[in-house]
């Protein structure tokens, strides 16, 4: 691998760069923050590693982002901010469901797209009730740092 300058000026050729080209640069930083697993090599494995990395792809803006603010798409260990889960969690066993709910929407999805995403957690939403930023500023609790 040639060395790639991931300053905020190249953000246009990490979104740009073709996702095979892009997945080795990402597992370095996943092994680098001992996040990566190697199920993620190959196989069904690989599928949704490449899909999940190009769904974050337009959110992130350096290299780093993608073990930093986006852990919890790798891990289950991650810290949640305080702040923000007082800010979005008021009603914890309504946020509870709706997460549930959520997971339940986005598991059956066969087109794991950001707009498929979007349009699964909306749904969800507004089966509900509520307000679709309600849900997806829940969803973001995990990290203090998450993009807009």
């Amino acid at each position: 691998m040639t060395a790639i300058n991931w300053s905020g000026s190249h953000t246009q050729y990490l979104q740009k760069l073709p996702i095979e080209e892009l997945l080795p640069y990402v597992e370095a930083q996943l092994k680098t923050s001992d996040l990566w697993k190697d199920e993620w090599a190959s196989g069904i494995g690989h599928q949704w590693f490449s899909r999940t990395v190009d769904l974050l792809r337009p959110r992130v803006r350096l290299l780093p982002d993608f073990a930093s603010w986006s852990r919890a798409f790798f891990s289950d260990e991650f810290e949640r901010d305080a702040a923000a889960k007082e800010k979005f969690w008021k009603e914890p066993a309504k946020i509870k469901d709706l997460l549930s709910k959520t997971a339940d929407a986005l598991a059956a999805l066969t087109d794991w797209s950001h707009d498929a995403c979007d349009h699964a957690t909306r749904a969800v939403a507004e089966a509900a009730g509520v307000k679709a930023g309600l849900l997806i500023n829940a969803i973001r609790v995990g990290q203090s740092s998450a993009r807009p």
